[in-house]
């Protein structure tokens, strides 16, 4: 009981600190129409879809006045004839309505996947083009977590949406409809509306913020459940179970209790408004009594207000309820907003190359967030076909100098030359096409040993790939596996070795038949044996393009022509 008082405290405080300020950024309707810009192709299906809606909201309203008709006249009149048509006529109507609403639903359920199928679409394609350092910034499992909250905007492509426009029309027939069989009782229902308006406004207030934070929450428990699953390798080894389960523990902790807190003041609204609805009915009853003793309101009339005010007051409910599903809908549509405003990665230019391996450096400076330096006015160059050993210790660019050379970050000063062209007038795709990296960081998909060594060449038949492997004298790497290349070899290529890993990503390199070669720490898990293969590799099948090769193994000085050291220059 005293948790239960010290929530409902809680609730109360947050409602009340956060009255006057601002929870959200501008919503605009441009915003919305961005959205129904999702629509494209089913225009006319959401059209025939609302507009079957409409109809069967719109053929029950008679009822109610049907349901007075027959019931005075059964009772005042003896009209058992008319009684029993007008049964007839009401059954019908409901029949109507059960096919109507299948084929609505039908039709709705259908709209509302695709749609919400075709922004996720979107914004996942969107989210790819986005610059590196978005995801430096943004850790995958927050990122999921966005592309998921798109879900919440599902109320716009489904009869919600539609259901308020029909309320509204819904609302003013029923005021006319209660005016027209007893104006006083319509007045003292009337009066009863605007204490309906403050409740829902009042909770509002607290609703918002509540559901903004466990939206936020909800994110970031999503974020370390994958953070905690990414690294379960690590925790394992370090024994860090427990640490990770207390932070698991806290981020659903938190998770909890906003929901909590959201289905409190939800709950809380819901009981207020059926209290009130029940004080209304009891008005309504003691009023309508008097009235029907006094012979001025039939029976018929009484159940048809009833029914009719129900209708008033679920109109302002139904209105209040979707306010609620908006404000998700909102803090939603915010997020999507600034996926969608963010600028995608620059490709620099138009230009496309047949990349000869010409590389220069002018003067670049570059930091990564404007935190410590990591080149200032660094200038260097590289002929075609010659192979650069890049050496420095950690921290001294190695990385860096590569990532600058793809273009997947842009130096704050100075030029960057690709076969004397600006890096910035040339299309990146193009010259990532070209290039063939093997790296120390390898990343491999949850799937066969094959089919991740022609991951940049899907359309080789396996037997090809057979032979390059036998040709270079490599079919042994895989020999203990179970199933050899068809086997899988689990997330982020967890069945491998090291080694494994580097000869696949070798490998993917070389049926690439790539212009230019970059070797970054790509052959530091390997035996002496297996790195002297590569070595012969490297010198007999890249040996007429351009070469990088980052390595503190001095085994790769007889093939390289030139050497940078990075902190040298620096």
């Amino acid at each position: 009981m005293k948790s239960m008082i010290k929530e409902f405290k809680n609730i109360y405080n947050v409602m009340n600190i956060h009255k006057n300020k601002k929870l959200y950024s501008e919503i605009t309707i441009k915003d919305f129409k961005d959205i129904f810009y999702f629509i494209k192709g089913y225009e006319h299906r959401f059209v025939v879809a609302s507009i079957m809606l409409i109809i069967t909201s719109l053929i029950v309203l008679p009822i109610p006045w049907l349901t007075k008709i027959a019931i005075d006249d059964l009772v005042y009149n003896n009209g058992t004839d008319r009684f029993f048509t007008i049964l007839i006529v009401i059954s019908g109507i409901y029949l109507l309505k059960l096919m109507l609403s299948f084929i609505t639903k039908y039709l709705f359920i259908h709209l509302n996947n695709r749609i919400l199928a075709n922004l996720q679409r979107s914004i996942f394609k969107k989210i790819l083009k986005f610059p590196l350092s978005y995801f430096d910034e943004n850790p995958s499992g927050y990122i999921l977590g966005r592309i998921q909250e798109t879900k919440n905007l599902s109320a716009l492509f489904s009869p919600s949406l539609t259901n308020q426009f029909i309320m509204i029309g819904e609302f003013f027939f029923s005021l006319f409809i209660l005016w027209h069989i007893n104006w006083q009782l319509t007045l003292i229902t009337i009066m009863i509306l605007p204490v309906y308006f403050y409740i829902i406004k009042f909770s509002l207030s607290g609703i918002k913020i509540v559901t903004k934070k466990m939206l936020e929450h909800n994110v970031l428990l999503l974020e370390k459940t994958q953070e905690i699953f990414s690294g379960i390798r690590t925790i394992k080894l370090f024994a860090s179970e427990k640490k990770e389960t207390d932070k698991f523990n806290n981020s659903l902790t938190a998770y909890v209790d906003s929901n909590i807190k959201q289905n409190l003041l939800l709950s809380v609204l819901t009981e207020l408004l059926i209290f009130l609805g029940s004080v209304l009915s009891v008005i309504m009853l003691w009023q309508s009594g008097i009235r029907i003793i006094a012979k001025t309101l039939t029976i018929g009339s009484y159940i048809a207000f009833i029914s009719y005010s129900s209708k008033l007051v679920g109109a302002i409910q139904s209105l209040a309820s979707f306010n609620l599903t908006l404000q998700s809908i909102v803090v939603s549509l915010k997020r999507i907003k600034q996926i969608m405003e963010y600028v995608e990665e620059d490709n620099r230019g138009e230009k496309k190359i047949r990349l000869e391996g010409n590389i220069s450096f002018n003067n670049v400076d570059f930091s990564y967030n404007n935190s410590r330096q990591i080149f200032r006015n660094f200038s260097f160059s590289i002929n075609s076909q010659e192979r650069i050993g890049v050496f420095g210790s950690n921290g001294s660019g190695k990385t860096t100098l590569i990532k600058l050379l793809l273009g997947l970050y842009a130096p704050q000063k100075g030029q960057i030359l690709i076969d004397n062209i600006n890096l910035t007038d040339i299309d990146l795709s193009n010259l990532r096409e070209q290039i063939g990296i093997v790296s120390q960081d390898i990343f491999l998909f949850n799937d066969s040993v094959i089919n991740n060594i022609k991951y940049c060449q899907p359309d080789l038949i396996d037997s090809e790939i057979l032979k390059i492997i036998l040709d270079l004298g490599l079919n042994h790497i895989f020999d203990n596996m179970p199933k050899k290349l068809t086997s899988t070899i689990g997330e982020c290529g967890c069945k491998l070795s090291g080694g494994q890993k580097q000869i696949i990503a070798l490998l993917r390199v070389f049926i690439k038949k790539p212009k230019f070669l970059i070797i970054d720490e790509g052959t530091s898990n390997l035996d002496v044996k297996t790195e002297v293969k590569i070595k012969e590799i490297i010198m007999n099948y890249f040996k007429n393009i351009t070469t990088i090769i980052i390595t503190h193994n001095s085994m790769y000085d007889e093939i390289i022509d030139k050497k940078i050291n990075l902190d040298k220059i620096q």
